[in-house]
């Protein structure tokens, strides 16, 4: 009995964790209902399942202690502080590892997470379509109150899918479906106008492009489809791409003259400022920080004393994960980032070592890691609850895939 409940279990899991990939961009929220049913699935699937001998390679425990260190960590900084509650977009790190663990001792049907993405891909770029030609000039968005951001999830599953086609063995006409489905993510990107989810995509597609194996004019050619999306996207939002980007470098040259405080225009000018914020009230609580939830505190004190620009008012993080975590606490604050990133990095790159053979998901498990580091340059990850949600998901799905492929050596 205990032994049929474990192969139902077994069974269900990666079709629930489809599900949940499949109902990100429909709503975050439902998709997290169908994640704590995979949740339960995997507790039942740990418990009914024989003691699993220790790998020889590398270590599942050491991905589990490395996020309980962090959690550890910033655990004690809210208690320290008396906000208990800041604690609850970092939970879902400690409620969704079960899922690693349980995906870890062995997945069927990884094809149906692909299959998944594709889908989540292919309805967030008709969303993004359906905004442009319903309202001229305006960012595309899923249609949900408080939605995902559809930028982040689109580069986010583009990188997935760019790079299972190019380190993947499936065959051309596979890959050239992906690369198509690769370009839609990335027009819908560009749709959205969000610079900080689109660099990190570009770059980690330009830098695997660029030391693959395939010719120069195949690498040629993608540049032009890149090129050729830019200008399609920037026509069908009416100048939105190309807008963006030069108002960004409007608000980079704005700080080379005499008065900032003129700064105050263009995404740029904003997360310029409030990254100077945090600095400043980091330098002034440098060991233990003002406590989680006080950012828009002090950035109205600092508009107040007429240091910073009064628009900025209502600005309540500084849309960057390191400088988040040191203004809230401190060195503290820092050191368990640091922990977290080059924890994250180190187990990655011992996987993609382990051994020589195909490595696609060891791949995207390491190339999903530096998207999100990117990410958390211009966007802090741990403010958004939905984007607490997707990096927790996502890093304990492509864990457990990533050391399932380096355990058992093939795909």
């Amino acid at each position: 009995m205990k032994t049929k409940i474990n192969n139902i279990a077994h069974n269900l899991l990666t079709p629930m964790v489809a599900v949940s990939i499949a109902l990100l961009p429909l709503n975050h929220r439902v998709a997290a209902i169908t994640m704590l049913l995979g949740v339960i699935i995997s507790i039942i699937q740990i418990v009914t399942g024989e003691r699993e001998q220790t790998s020889r390679l590398v270590s599942k425990m050491d991905f589990v202690l490395l996020l309980l260190i962090f959690l550890a960590m910033i655990f004690l900084g809210v208690l320290y502080h008396g906000n208990v509650g800041a604690f609850d977009n970092y939970s879902r790190l400690l409620i969704l590892i079960p899922i690693f663990i349980a995906l870890s001792n062995g997945i069927k049907n990884k094809e149906i997470v692909l299959v998944a993405i594709i889908f989540a891909v292919l309805w967030m770029f008709f969303q993004a379509l359906k905004v442009q030609l319903s309202e001229e000039g305006v960012r595309a968005t899923l249609g949900y109150k408080n939605a995902i951001p559809l930028s982040n999830l689109a580069a986010e599953f583009g990188t997935i899918l760019l790079l299972y086609a190019l380190a993947s063995d499936m065959k051309r006409p596979y890959k050239l479906f992906l690369g198509s489905i690769v370009a839609l993510a990335l027009l819908s990107v560009f749709l959205t106008g969000t610079k900080g989810a689109l660099l990190p995509f570009v770059l980690i597609g330009a830098t695997v492009y660029l030391l693959s194996p395939i010719k120069i004019y195949q690498k040629l050619i993608w540049i032009l489809v890149v090129v050729v999306l830019a200008i399609a996207a920037d026509i069908l939002s009416s100048g939105l791409v190309s807008s963006r980007f030069s108002n960004a470098w409007d608000g980079l040259f704005c700080f080379a003259r005499s008065d900032w405080l003129q700064c105050d225009d263009g995404s740029v000018g904003v997360r310029v400022w409030m990254w100077i914020v945090a600095l400043w009230d980091f330098a002034s609580n440098p060991w233990v920080g003002s406590g989680p939830g006080s950012y828009q505190t002090i950035m109205q004190s600092y508009i107040a004393s007429g240091e910073v620009p009064a628009k900025f008012s209502n600005l309540n993080n500084p849309h960057n994960d390191a400088l988040k975590l040191m203004q809230e606490f401190g060195i503290w604050g820092l050191i368990s980032y640091l922990v977290l990133c080059f924890g994250l990095l180190r187990f990655s790159i011992r996987l993609f070592t382990a051994n020589p053979l195909a490595q696609p998901w060891r791949l995207i498990f390491l190339g999903h890691l530096v998207f999100m580091i990117l990410l958390g340059l211009t966007q802090s990850v741990f403010s958004v609850s939905s984007m607490a949600l997707l990096f927790a998901f996502m890093t304990m799905l492509l864990a457990a895939f990533a050391y399932d492929e380096a355990k058992k050596g093939r795909i």
